[in-house]
């Protein structure tokens, strides 16, 4: 909200939609009865929205993909944060961010919704240098290991997580920038397993909306 003020993006609600549960650790589970009770409250809180704005992007892919299999169409238009931030970063007057920033491109957003250069424009716009990326990306990139492993197969999911850190780490990067709240907190946990084991914790992680909020410092139309 703060971003958007600085932005001057106005009719930014937050409503019952944002505090509920969106059902997908039941959808990933095969708890299909228990996820659509879930999912037709969800559904029900946003009526009368004309735009859902998203962040996370295990639930762009519910909200998107999930929900209308199950008859549960939006009427409104369902837009991941870069896609809400991109045409208006354009004009703000930005302080841009020093250091070596990686970006890792989650699942749901680079193979699921095929949302790959938005947020890529977003991060570019607010960062000093050039935007590093890890060696694999695309149809191939590193998974975090978050969203429904994480509950599931909690193992394999710390281990994806700690691959893709431990290339960043050996990157040099300085910090390691996700656009899925998922990843961005599984990287955090293998950040603290790394000083468990005796390790440097390796790149600051940061979510791309916090990264673009440090860099924001207000509308250009306004300034």
């Amino acid at each position: 909200f703060g971003v958007c003020e600085r932005l001057d993006l106005d009719g930014i609600a937050c409503g019952e939609l944002a505090r509920l549960d969106l059902g997908y650790d039941l959808w990933f589970t095969g708890r299909h009865d228990a996820f659509l009770d879930v999912a037709r409250r969800a559904h029900a809180a946003a009526n009368g929205a004309r735009e859902i704005v998203v962040l996370s992007a295990e639930a762009l892919h519910l909200l998107k993909d999930i929900y209308p299999r199950f008859g549960l169409s939006f009427g409104a238009a369902i837009l991941h944060v870069s896609e809400l931030l991109a045409p208006v970063l354009s004009g703000a007057v930005v302080r841009r961010l020093p250091g070596r920033i990686g970006y890792h491109e989650s699942c749901h957003l680079g193979r699921g919704q095929k949302l790959r250069e938005l947020p890529r424009q977003v991060l570019k716009r607010v960062i000093e240098g050039p935007l590093h990326e890890l060696p694999a990306r695309a149809e191939i990139t590193g998974c975090c290991g978050g969203s429904g492993l994480s509950c599931t197969r909690p193992e394999t999911s710390d281990a994806m997580a700690d691959t893709v850190l431990g290339a960043a780490a050996e990157l040099g990067w300085d910090r390691l920038v996700t656009f899925s709240l998922e990843c961005a907190s599984a990287f955090r946990r293998a950040r603290v397993r790394r000083v468990e084991r005796g390790l440097e914790p390796g790149p600051r992680i940061d979510f791309g909306v916090a990264l673009v909020a440090e860099a924001v410092i207000g509308d250009g139309a306004a300034a």
